[in-house]
């Protein structure tokens, strides 16, 4: 497979008031994609890309900006391979698909962003919306009954919304100022019609909540830092479920935890001693079987499938010139 690809921009800043501004941008792009092999194909894309993006200060702790922007995924070789899955000896290996095209979106966001006195850290709130089309996923190229087969494709059109929420403050209130809180929390929803099933779901790895939180400690006088990181999504929604021609997959995943420490030692030296993995997180995967296509839902067996990580312990030494 070979692209060659082309992008040509203007981009326009207009400074309304000392207030408001307004930064466009419009983007050409143009690409030739050639299959050579067991498939020859060659197709041309164009795609225009435009975006604005409006910012007003309020006053001078709080900004108000609202963003409207036109994106296109690229492709990946793994949509135009054959794949099969190493996890599972009994599925067929899953097509290459040389007609798949790019995903689409028109995406609209408004932020409200405050920056607390002192420089003490900032909050932003996001709302955001996303209509997508030509969502890639898994569609059906099966040649009969007897040859279920599946591949990646496009399968029509999805929209997904949410709000995200962001904080990062340091801890001068609580007696630490120089200890750093990142906070974030993002709630979503999406709709997609599965091509296998015809009913409507969430698109996958879009789950209804994920969230994630970091804390570093910086004490100088010591030139000493330390630190933790943690890490959690919903594990109920259909977004964990993989929906294929012949079988549904359900994964499940611990929330992650990693920890570190640093010293600054001699010369330019600092040691950081590392514990990823630190709750020692575990990863299920559930395969429900069905007897002929998943549509007709006669169940032939489930499998129950549990992998661990483990506690990775890391020790590195690094030196400044």
């Amino acid at each position: 497979m070979e692209e060659m690809r082309y992008e040509n921009f203007l981009v326009h800043n207009w400074r309304v008031s000392n207030k408001i501004s307004v930064e466009s941008s419009l983007t050409y792009e143009t690409s030739t994609i050639k299959q050579t092999g067991d498939v020859f194909n060659e197709r041309d894309f164009d795609f225009l890309r435009p975006k604005v993006d409006y910012r007003y200060n309020i006053t001078q702790s709080t900004q108000l900006r609202a963003t409207v922007e036109k994106k296109v995924s690229q492709l990946s070789f793994r949509d135009f391979s054959a794949s099969s899955d190493s996890q599972d000896d009994d599925q067929n290996t899953q097509a290459g698909n040389p007609e798949i095209a790019q995903e689409q979106s028109w995406e609209y966001s408004l932020n409200l962003e405050y920056r607390l006195p002192n420089d003490l850290g900032v909050l932003n709130s996001e709302l955001y919306y996303r209509d997508i089309e030509d969502v890639i996923d898994l569609v059906n190229v099966s040649t009969g009954p007897d040859d279920l087969r599946s591949a990646r494709g496009n399968i029509g059109d999805a929209y997904r919304y949410g709000v995200r929420l962001d904080a990062s403050t340091r801890l001068g209130f609580l007696g630490l100022p120089s200890a750093l809180l990142n906070v974030n929390l993002s709630v979503q929803d999406s709709e997609v019609t599965d091509p296998f099933l015809g009913t409507k779901r969430r698109l996958r790895f879009n789950s209804r909540w994920f969230g994630n939180s970091s804390f570093r400690h910086d004490i100088t006088r010591w030139d000493l830092s330390y630190g933790l990181s943690y890490f959690n999504s919903d594990n109920d929604s259909d977004a964990r479920r993989q929906i294929d021609i012949i079988d549904i997959e359900r994964e499940i995943r611990d929330y992650g935890l990693s920890m570190f420490i640093e010293k600054k030692a001699f010369n330019g030296v600092t040691f950081r001693f590392n514990v990823n993995n630190a709750n020692d997180p575990q990863r299920c995967r559930e395969r429900t079987r069905f007897l002929g296509a998943t549509v007709n839902g006669i169940v032939e067996e489930i499998e129950d499938y549990c992998s661990g990580y483990g506690v990775q312990y890391a020790l590195n030494a690094s030196y400044t010139f």
